[in-house]
């Protein structure tokens, strides 16, 4: 006997020297016959895959006889460690075996294991397998290139950003290597890298900014000191004519020697800017994979359906757009139907009524809902109305006495006298200021903050309001 590697030899004691086979051969396992059982060491059959079998020079084939040799069989099916052809990926997915199965590339707005989820990505983020492709940059990259990009890297090397020729040419970069910065530009007479100083923090947000004019690259991270390059011989022009590539590339074979060998980016991007131009990351797309959302408040659509979300490091603003006309305005009644649909499922009798929140004396009552304004002392918090808070910023963390996580279906708690915490501002959405100083809420105002009968929010509510110092 041979296991691939070693042989085995057995004797068997007596003088018989023939053996006899009355039954048929069985491969796999035993079958249906009376009294094997006891017979055989084993009571259950292989799991698992035979791809040959030999016996007496004879190598039998698979198939049902008569093109084959097998008379029966039950439960066999084709043997497969390809998990993509057992859970095939969905939405036009790529899938790519690999050694803990599969993993598959998900196209843009889709993700999950098997792109089974349809996403609304707000900002973007990518996990070791994951691009965004762009337009190329042409010609305006020729003489001069500026970008800003932000990033909020959780490992240590990667490639942020590419465009150049296919495997040899011109071509920019822009990696991290042991945490460190580095933005690679070859003009046809060789690279040229300029590297930051200090690495960056794991799980923070960071501006990078990078310019480059002529043979001269410039890099600035956060609020350091710049630091630069030039780049050798008398090129000066930078030709760039294919995608921009950001997070990582959909195939590594098109990146020079020299950059090869990065991995792909994990962390998030939050904005980029090329020459002075924002980019939309998600709407500019050509294509994409596997890009899901990065934990931010925007994903939550803070700012309701006729208002975008524009992240600002961990915070956020909401911009309205022209042709949605007052849109605060709008949103504002959106909240009121959401308030009135609530109070008419809900269990409890007490009724609320909606009115303009007092505003300060500098202020036109009328336009309450561009300005700032003040909830008076002594007002209570009612039951019935629907909360608006996503997470407060003392410190960066909840005080001990309230709940750590603000989400759908989670709560804050308040002091026993249902009042907001002393020592913070509450802002609406819409930027307005609520109480300073353990003023109480009322429940005229919009967003409305509740409580039950525990001192907690209302568990079946989305909490949207943030604070500041």
């Amino acid at each position: 006997m041979r296991d691939g590697f070693n042989q085995f030899v057995i004797i068997l004691q007596g003088l018989f020297s023939r053996i006899t086979f009355r039954e048929p051969v069985f491969l796999g396992g035993t079958g249906n016959i009376t009294g094997m059982a006891r017979k055989l060491p084993v009571n259950t059959g292989l799991t698992g895959c035979v791809r040959k079998f030999i016996a007496n020079e004879h190598e039998y084939e698979f198939n049902i006889s008569p093109s084959g040799d097998v008379n029966q069989g039950f439960d066999v099916q084709e043997c497969t460690t390809d998990r993509c052809s057992r859970y095939p990926c969905r939405h036009g997915g790529k899938c790519l075996p690999s050694d803990q199965g599969a993993i598959c590339l998900c196209p843009l707005g889709f993700g999950g294991d098997l792109c089974e989820m349809r996403l609304d990505l707000q900002v973007p983020s990518f996990n070791g397998s994951s691009y965004l492709r762009f337009s190329p940059l042409g010609d305006s990259a020729l003489i001069w290139l500026e970008f800003k990009i932000i990033i909020k890297p959780q490992q240590e090397d990667g490639l942020l950003l590419y465009s150049g020729h296919h495997d040899y040419g011109d071509y920019i970069s822009l990696c991290l290597n042991m945490g460190h910065v580095e933005f690679t530009f070859d003009l046809g007479s060789g690279p040229a890298t300029v590297r930051s100083e200090y690495p960056l923090t794991m799980g923070q947000w960071h501006t990078v900014k990078i310019s480059r004019t002529a043979r001269l690259a410039v890099m600035k991270i956060d609020q350091l000191t710049e630091v630069m390059t030039i780049s050798p011989n008398g090129f000066w022009h930078l030709s760039l004519p294919h995608s921009l590539y950001l997070g990582g590339v959909q195939n590594t074979q098109i990146l020079p020697p020299n950059v090869r060998d990065r991995a792909a980016f994990v962390g998030c991007i939050q904005k980029m800017e090329v020459n002075g131009r924002p980019f939309s990351i998600i709407s500019e797309a050509l294509g994409g994979s596997n890009v899901e959302n990065c934990p931010h408040a925007c994903v939550a659509r803070p700012c309701g359906p006729l208002a975008m979300c524009v992240p600002n490091l961990d915070s956020y603003e909401c911009q309205c757009s022209p042709s949605n006309g007052p849109c605060h305005r709008a949103e504002q009644e959106v909240r009121r139907q959401e308030m009135l649909r609530t109070t008419t499922t809900t269990t409890t009798t007490t009724t609320t009524t909606t009115a303009a929140p007092e505003v300060d004396d500098e202020q036109d009552a009328d336009d309450y809902d561009d300005d700032d304004y003040y909830v008076e002392d002594g007002d209570e918090v009612t039951t019935q109305e629907t909360p608006r808070t996503t997470e407060r910023q003392s410190e960066g963390h909840w005080d001990d006495w309230d709940e750590d996580t603000i989400d759908n279906g989670q709560y804050l708690s308040v002091d026993d006298d249902d009042k907001l915490p002393d020592d913070d501002r509450w802002i609406l959405r819409d930027g307005k200021k609520l109480t300073v100083d353990g003023d109480k809420l009322t429940d005229e105002q919009r967003p409305i903050l509740a409580t039950d009968t525990d001192d907690t929010f209302l568990k079946s509510r989305t909490l949207r309001m943030r604070c500041e110092k």
